[in-house]
Formats: C-alpha cells, structure tokens, sequence
C-alpha cells in the first residue's frame, strides 16, 4: 500500500487510492481508524499558503480525531470545503479552558469512575485532542488541570481526580450522559432492568435506552449499526435471551463497545437457556445491579470486557 506524510498530522501512514477517495489510515488524527477525501483534494489543500496551513491544519487533526472518536466504525469522510470550513466551526474550541474541558470530556469517555487511568503515551500523538498547535500547549493545559485538581499526571498516564469526574458527569447530563443499550428480551427482567438497571448506569453518567431486539428491525443493518456505533456501553440482559438479543449484543462487541452480561434470577422457566459459559452477572436487586456493575467496571479498567478472569 502506498504511503504519504498526512497533511494535517504530518505522519507517515498508509494511503489507498480507489479512483473515487483517498484513504489516510491510522495516523494521529483517526488512530483507531481511518479518514478519506475526495480524489483531487489533497493537492488542493496543498496548494494553500503557508501561513494558512499553519493555522488550520492542527485545527483539522482534532476536528479528524473529534469524529472519528464518535464514529465507532472508525470512518471520518471530509471534503475540500469542510477543511477550509473548519476555523469557523462551533466545534473547534478557542479558549484554554474549552480546550481543558475537551481533554477532561475525552479521560471521562474512556473511563468507568475517578481514578481509571488513561494512558496517552506518548504525548506527542495526541495534542489534537485539545486542538492544539504544539505538544507544548497541550503539556501546558495538562498542568493547569492538575494543578486546579481535576487530574493527577504520572508520566502520559492521567487519572479524572473526583472532582474532574463530577464536573465532566455535570456537563454529560446536560448533554443527556453517555449513550447506552440495556438489550432485554424477557418482559419480567424487561420491566426490571427499566426500574433497577437504567437506574444504578444513570448514577455512572449513562443515559440508557431499553431495547427489545427482534430481527425483522436488526434486519436494517446499517441503521442498526448506526444506532449502535454511538453507544458507549452494551448490557445484555440473558434472562429467555434468543438468538436476536446474542447477535445483537455481538454486533455492540464486534464495534468495540464494552458489553456487560446480566441475568436476572426472578424469571419464569425459561424457553431459552442463558449462555452460562459468558458468565452473566446474577441479580435481582437493585444493590446486586450497584455492586455488580462496579466490579465489572473495575475489570474492563484493567482490560476485560464484560466477564470475569
């Protein structure tokens, strides 16, 4: 495959071509993924002034990376006109504050409670994260957060301190929190998981939707996959679980969402006999949910996804 230095990030990456699009792969402004132009467009950013490009280009990593970390699928397209478009977005943030709030919104994203830690090594990949033209701007707002007690810093390893948690937790609910799934099949553990699950992963920043799925809608795979690829949690409810509520939540695994198995222990005999073999958190209470859910996060923290070692 054919390599270039990306524009905007200045790494040296793989590039396919297919008459239609250019696709960057994996560089710093899409690490998990890729971003793709129009053919033709990459000569014409190229050709801008100097002084110009300067400016704009670190703007556009972070406005890269910025939806690439939405789009679970992993693909940004961008054209000639939105790059040039990008100094004006209501997207880009100005002040070092804003910034500092873009770093803190990205440590809450990819943390399940205060002192998870997130590792950013190195630095020098990732100061698109607050839009920022140096590595040194983004050491500087890494300092002023830890002195203001929002992080703690050990090397590239920072950790949401309490504080930071609960400021980032205020700005999600007014956002609606972080989008995610609870799949529940069985009407019981349906009307259960509404009262006792939605309820214990609103406490973690969560804004759950209950779904029931069903082929005929999962039958719509793109806008199932659509819907699901925002999402930054899966629970998977196994009680009378069928063949729809497993393939669902392998689609949530298969974009790399964080999938918890639970299993209510109050159904009626069931048709369908829960897969034991995922190792299902059991539960019938509200504190079983809490004490549970804890635990499942402090093990996907560590690097498991939804079952125990």
């Amino acid at each position: 495959m054919l390599k270039k230095r990306c524009l905007f990030c200045n790494e040296l990456v793989p590039v396919e071509t297919d008459g239609e699009y250019e696709t960057i792969f994996q560089c710093m402004c899409a690490p998990d993924g890729r971003y793709r132009m129009p053919a033709g467009s990459w000569d014409r950013i190229q050709s801008l002034e100097y002084g110009k490009k300067h400016k704009l280009f670190p703007l556009v990593s972070g406005y890269i990376r910025q939806r690439a970390e939405r789009d679970r699928q992993g693909q940004v397209t961008l054209t000639f006109d939105e790059v040039l478009g990008v100094e004006d977005s209501t997207e880009v943030p100005v002040s070092i504050e804003q910034k500092a709030n873009r770093l803190t919104a990205y440590l809450y994203s990819r943390s399940e409670r205060p002192g998870q830690p997130v590792n950013l090594h190195p630095l020098s990949r990732h100061s698109n994260l607050t839009f920022s033209p140096t590595l040194q701007e983004l050491v500087f707002i890494i300092e002023q957060l830890r002195e203001g007690e929002r992080i703690t810093r050990e090397g590239s390893v920072l950790r949401l301190t309490e504080q930071g948690w609960r400021e980032c937790a205020e700005r999600e609910a007014q956002r609606g929190g972080k989008p995610c799934v609870v799949l529940v099949e069985e009407p019981a553990a349906r009307e259960h998981a509404s009262e006792e699950i939605v309820t214990v992963l609103r406490q973690y920043g969560y804004e759950p939707e209950v779904i029931s799925p069903s082929f005929d809608d999962l039958a719509q795979d793109a806008a199932w996959f659509e819907h699901l690829s925002a999402c930054k949690l899966a629970v998977a409810e196994l009680a009378n679980a069928g063949p729809a509520l497993y393939w669902a939540a392998g689609c949530a695994e298969a974009l790399k969402i964080p999938a918890i198995w639970t299993l209510w222990d109050g159904a009626d005999e069931a048709e369908f006999a829960p897969n034991m073999a995922l190792k299902p958190l059991i539960w019938r209470t509200k504190e079983d949910i809490r004490q549970g859910l804890a635990k499942r996060f402090a093990i996907h923290a560590a690097g498991a996804v939804g079952t125990e070692s």
